[in-house]
């Protein structure tokens, strides 16, 4: 009797600290999962506020090229006024060619010591 006694506790502990251990993983990813929604929401609403900021400088700047049009010449209103337009879609090349040449630097600089830095894999060997 004394022996299922102490077999039945021994097991009745490891099921309470699985319980526990699923308790805290669920709290724990169920916190992170709220922490990503809200990064998530920032980041749209940051967006957003990006977006019409260089809205109302994209006008303000046709507005300028519009009022000095006599002294400028027509190739430089049409160059400004592509290079704005297009500013939205080629900024994300030039920001990763940067991120890539500044992390190339922090290596040289801490003689390949800086293990806080992460650069990715530029391709994955396949098989």
């Amino acid at each position: 009797m004394s022996d299922t006694y102490a077999v039945l506790k021994n097991e009745n502990k490891n099921i309470q600290k699985e319980i526990d251990s699923l308790n805290n993983s669920t709290s724990k990813n169920t916190r992170l999962n709220t922490y990503y929604a809200e990064d998530q929401a920032l980041v749209l609403y940051l967006n957003r506020i990006l977006l019409v900021s260089y809205i109302v400088i994209y006008l303000v700047v046709l507005l300028s090229v519009y009022l000095n049009r006599e002294k400028t010449p027509i190739m430089t209103i049409i160059s400004i006024v592509v290079i704005f337009a297009a500013f939205p879609f080629f900024i994300d090349i030039v920001s990763k060619y940067m991120y890539s040449k500044f992390l190339d630097i922090m290596h040289l600089l801490y003689k390949g010591n800086s293990i806080y830095l992460y650069k990715p894999p530029e391709k994955t060997d396949t098989l």
